[in-house]
């Protein structure tokens, strides 16, 4: 039953169904579009660029490095290693997580954070807990980043209400993943 019950939860998060203060908690950022037609004949001044069709479903914050985040996390939990190997250099760096937390604006929404980067646009991390000798569902939020700390650990993005640091914690821990470009 309690699988059932985060299994679920789980889904809900992934799909973006909640909602925060009867508003949807999805990420309202501006999202790179692929429909407009750049092909041009090669005598004719190119006036737009084509915008790789990857970038569909991130969210340009304005960052000073350019980094656009993902608008939603990948469902599930992950050990450290099942997210390398799942995702490779789409995890952010220990260093993207400092940016996002340092050049951002971060509001509590109940059930995770807003965060508002420069731009204005923003993306929502929920506070979706993470897993170690079984599930947990709790208001914390912890995302693993690419970057290593020694053999056996790892650093990751790690908030409460009212905190969010970078930390590192042991890489069998089960945790959300979030991806860049």
């Amino acid at each position: 039953m309690k699988k059932a019950i985060i299994f679920s939860f789980m889904l809900v998060l992934a799909l973006g169904l909640f909602s925060c203060n009867g508003k949807k908690s999805k990420g309202a950022g501006k999202f790179l579009s692929t429909t407009e037609d750049t092909t041009k004949e090669s005598t004719e001044e190119t006036t737009s660029q084509e915008v790789p069709e990857k970038v569909l479903g991130y969210v340009d914050l304005g960052l000073p490095s350019g980094t656009l985040w993902k608008e939603t996390n990948e469902s599930g939990f992950y050990t450290w290693d099942e997210a390398i190997s799942y995702f490779g250099d789409e995890l952010p760096t220990k260093e993207q997580f400092e940016e996002l937390k340092n050049e951002c604006k971060w509001t509590w929404t109940g059930s995770g954070y807003q965060v508002t980067g420069p731009s204005g646009d923003y993306i929502t991390l929920p506070a979706a807990g993470f897993r170690y000798d079984g599930d947990y569902v709790q208001d914390y939020g912890f995302y693993w980043s690419a970057t290593e700390y020694g053999s056996s650990r790892a650093y990751h993005l790690y908030f409460v209400l009212n905190d969010a640091c970078i930390v590192e914690d042991p890489r069998a821990f089960g945790q959300s993943v979030r991806l860049v470009q």
